[in-house]
């Protein structure tokens, strides 16, 4: 008897030690870091520029307005939904930015009806898809149709430019916190208060069950559809966000702004493991996703790839990232 009592702490420990060597090797975040090291490598290599402290933040810069669309389509994913609606957000709510700084409204103001207008639009997908019981993809799609076609209509077309544009407006697309470019420091932000939602909150708690099993959610209690309707406001209000550091970076509002920011977000996604069926997912792999698709990017561009290949290359990323999701769907089952 004493013996076993002895032998027991000894059987826990190493349980324990095992435990934690399975959760590292099952880990989804460690083969993503290994793939963004190898590409790092091999674009080390084959430039001289791309490890230049210049370059990084630079990708940096431009990844933060995808890495900002991604971590609300990795929500919307994780809760059975997606949204296709993103870039046309983005550029309706930067024409809107624009307009109001044009009339002599504080910056305050314009930074708060950004981030409201971008949650407003956010609200609509999601009342449609939960309260009217549309399909995602439908809904939507037709919100890109529909956000587009107002974009045009504000803008005529044409790009419109601030008249006085303020400092304070511009260091969000442009300022720098000693080396490190705002936008990056807005987007590390945001992913972490992300992550601690999606992993210390009952609400995160929730859109998990809800993109498991609606049905089991919901006779578990949750109410479903605000959790499902809350998600596509989570992602309105990134496209605020991403739509103010855009519309700083360029100092205007284009009516072309956008355009297929929808797809990037969702490949980044699917690639940092976010299941396209639902329930699965998380903001650590999203961000991966996105550094991925950007130091992906910037090789390309350094290498003097024509962008009709980026194209093509992109394409490509995202059909690899869907057949990926679908042969772990496989596997799981």
């Amino acid at each position: 008897m004493s013996q076993t009592i002895l032998e027991q702490p000894q059987v826990e420990s190493s349980v324990h030690r095992k435990s934690i060597f399975e959760r590292f090797k099952g880990s989804q975040t460690t083969p993503l870091a290994m793939i963004f090291l190898a590409i790092s490598l091999v674009l080390s290599l084959s430039s001289d520029v791309f490890l230049t402290e210049t370059n990084l933040f630079s990708v940096g810069r431009q990844a933060s307005i995808n890495g900002l669309l991604s971590l609300g389509m990795t929500f919307v994913i994780i809760g059975g939904g997606i949204d296709l609606s993103v870039g046309a957000v983005v550029a309706l709510v930067s024409s809107l930015v624009v307009i109001m700084a044009n009339h002599g409204l504080p910056v305050v103001v314009v930074l708060a009806g950004a981030l409201l207008a971008g949650a407003v639009f956010g609200l609509v997908s999601g009342i449609m898809v939960s309260r009217f019981e549309i399909t995602p993809f439908i809904a939507t799609l037709a919100g890109l149709c529909a956000y587009r076609g107002a974009v045009l209509i504000i803008t005529d077309g044409s790009p419109i430019t601030f008249n006085h544009f303020s400092p304070a407006l511009n260091y969000i697309g442009n300022g720098l916190v000693g080396p490190v470019p705002f936008p990056l420091i807005i987007l590390v932000v945001m992913a972490v208060l992300c992550h601690l939602m999606a992993t210390r909150t009952r609400f995160g708690l929730h859109i998990f069950a809800l993109g498991s099993s609606e049905e089991a959610a919901r006779l578990s209690g949750i109410i479903t559809k605000r959790v499902q309707c809350l998600t596509y406001v989570l992602s309105g209000f990134l496209c605020g966000i991403a739509a103010l550091i855009m519309t700083a970076r360029v100092n205007s509002s284009q009516p072309t702004a956008g355009e297929l920011f929808e797809l990037d977000a969702i490949a980044a996604a699917v690639i940092g493991g976010t299941s396209m069926t639902g329930g699965i997912g998380s903001v650590p792999g999203a961000m991966l996703g996105v550094a991925i698709f950007g130091i992906i990017g910037n090789g390309l561009n350094l290498l003097n790839v024509s962008s009709y290949w980026q194209y093509v290359i992109r394409g490509v990323i995202i059909a690899l990232a869907v057949g990926i999701d679908t042969y772990r769907n496989r596997r799981r089952k």
